[in-house]
């Protein structure tokens, strides 16, 4: 019983050494972005050029990430994520929108970015059917 039982495993071993090995690919790609700006004299209440005292700092991050998974030229996967944030708000004429941000540059009309903090802006994955002879492909 031993024996046997020793002979089917090293069949079974043999046997999955044999099989090609499946593989998948994982590519991650993307980039992180800062940006810092510095205002001063910057109020909209007056336009009185010796009033120094309103400044601001303000500063914005924003990161895409995308992860592509390659399992064979006929299946693959990609997922896209980016990251935003945005802080600082000036000490002086703060102003709360209708959306609920202080400043504009907290609601991300001075770089045209979005703020939401996280966004999925690719999510699918992409196929082909080997068996049928025209060309296919669908997300």
């Amino acid at each position: 019983m031993k024996k046997s039982m020793g002979v089917i495993v090293i069949f079974a071993l043999a046997g999955l050494m044999a099989l090609p090995a499946a593989a998948g690919e994982l590519r991650v790609t993307g980039f992180i972005d800062t940006a810092i700006t510095t205002d001063q004299n910057m109020s909209n209440q007056d336009s009185d050029v010796t009033k120094n005292k309103d400044t601001a700092t303000i500063a914005s991050t924003r990161s895409q990430i995308f992860f592509n998974f390659f399992a064979s030229d006929n299946l693959r996967g990609i997922a896209g994520i980016e990251l935003d944030a945005s802080w600082g708000a000036p000490a002086r004429n703060r102003f709360v929108g209708p959306s609920g941000c202080l400043t504009a540059e907290q609601c991300g009309f001075r770089n045209g970015i979005d703020i939401s903090n996280f966004q999925l802006k690719q999510l699918y994955v992409d196929f082909r059917i080997p068996q049928i002879p025209i060309g296919n492909r669908w997300r």
